[in-house]
């Protein structure tokens, strides 16, 4: 399968700019493999669900050792800060996948931190 990037040269003999960016600009929406994107697609939206389902037991299994008194001791402390650590993990992850992966302005802007 081949992929081919289009780029536009004007009548001046110079490549076409973007009128936002005033940068010149090459289409690349060629290139995109698409059976990749949509499988690509399929395992991000697979990997936010798992997150979000393991985050609500994470959260359940904290409050039943909250509510449960009786429970209390050391190890019971522990198991409920690495319930924490991981739900923090979770949050993370899940803000990610909204802040950054679904955020086409975050990719687009390409900084150079970036």
């Amino acid at each position: 399968m081949e992929y081919h990037a289009q780029k536009y040269c004007t009548d001046e003999g110079t490549w076409w700019t973007h009128p936002i960016s005033n940068k010149t600009w090459s289409n690349y929406t060629g290139c995109v493999d698409l059976p990749d994107l949509y499988f690509r697609q399929a395992m991000n939206s697979i990997n936010i669900a798992g997150l979000s389902v393991s985050l609500a037991f994470l959260l359940m299994a904290f409050t039943v050792f909250c509510v449960c008194r009786s429970l209390h001791c050391g190890r019971v402390t522990m198991h409920m800060n690495l319930l924490m650590s991981l739900s923090i993990n979770n949050i993370c992850w899940l803000l990610w996948y909204k802040l950054v992966l679904f955020d086409i302005s975050v990719w687009s802007s390409n900084l150079v931190w970036c």
